[in-house]
């Protein structure tokens, strides 16, 4: 189970991480994560787009196997091994890392009363958030795993969602549970090979995107801004500081079930199910048929 000193768990040097023999593949990126980089460009340490998956486990969790698990997802998945280039080129570019260490971070807070892993659990939360990533450095996900108590144990996964969206997070959660419980077993998991996020970048190349573009023009005439709210108190263009604010709801296991429930029978996200709920709140709040948000 353990790789050689200095060998990473696929068999290569780590001296050899930093050469050019580790880039697999180099591509554009797509649409989606070009809008991610220019955000990411204007401010590094925003942490927007910042994705935390948190999970709680109640049983012996076998730390070498869960790892393996992590590792060999990695090794499946060549968005998640994953660096951006942008820096005095025409385009920017994504190269696929051959090798990547993925970041494993394990604590003990058996001994710690329950408030305080608590205050502990979100305090590591806030500070992972602001830590961010960089891009330029693959792999843009870590892991980290918190030991409340014998059989008790908190999970986090952080990732940037420049290598994966909503829909793609549950299924890799799955293979990583699915090879876990493998390894647990002694045996291997055998997963039909997933196609590679370079299939996707060729095809958008492909397309013709001036019939899109004419049909988004049609659909929008008339509109010169997002639907205002006057319900909602504007934001004080006086105030020159900048900054954000939260507020955080906790729906019921239940209810949060049925959401996933809904999002998988209409093959959406979970954000596609709150962007539908968000956009008719605008109708209910100004009346109006059509909003833009």
């Amino acid at each position: 189970m353990k790789p050689p000193d200095g060998q990473n768990p696929n068999g290569a040097h780590e001296g050899e991480k930093m050469s050019v023999k580790n880039i697999e593949d180099t591509y554009p990126l797509s649409p989606m994560q070009q809008a991610m980089l220019f955000q990411y460009q204007l401010n590094p340490r925003s942490g927007l787009y910042i994705q935390q998956v948190r999970g709680s486990l109640h049983e012996e969790l076998n730390i070498p196997a869960f790892q393996r698990a992590w590792e060999q997802v990695l090794t499946r998945h060549a968005a998640l091994r994953t660096s951006f280039r942008w820096e005095e080129m025409s385009e920017p570019m994504q190269d696929v890392h051959t090798l990547a260490r993925l970041p494993f971070e394990e604590q003990d807070w058996q001994d710690l009363p329950p408030l305080e892993q608590e205050r502990q659990f979100e305090r590591f939360l806030r500070l992972d958030r602001e830590r961010g990533f960089d891009l330029k450095e693959a792999p843009l996900v870590r892991l980290a795993v918190f030991r409340l108590a014998e059989r008790d144990y908190k999970l986090l996964c952080t990732y940037h969602h420049i290598v994966a969206d909503g829909w793609a997070r549950y299924l890799l959660i799955d293979e990583v549970f699915g090879f876990y419980d493998a390894y647990c077993e002694g045996h291997d998991l055998a997963l039909e090979r997933p196609r590679p996020y370079r299939d996707h970048i060729d095809w958008l190349r492909e397309m013709d995107f001036s019939e899109s573009e004419s049909y988004w023009r049609e659909l929008l005439k008339g509109f010169t801004a997002p639907t205002a709210v006057d319900a909602i108190p504007q934001f004080d263009r006086s105030d020159d500081r900048v900054g954000y604010g939260e507020e955080e709801t906790h729906l019921s296991t239940s209810v949060t079930s049925h959401l996933r429930s809904v999002a998988k029978r209409h093959q959406v996200t979970l954000n596609t199910i709150v962007q539908g709920a968000w956009a008719l709140l605008l109708a209910r709040y100004t009346g109006e048929d059509d909003v833009v948000f």
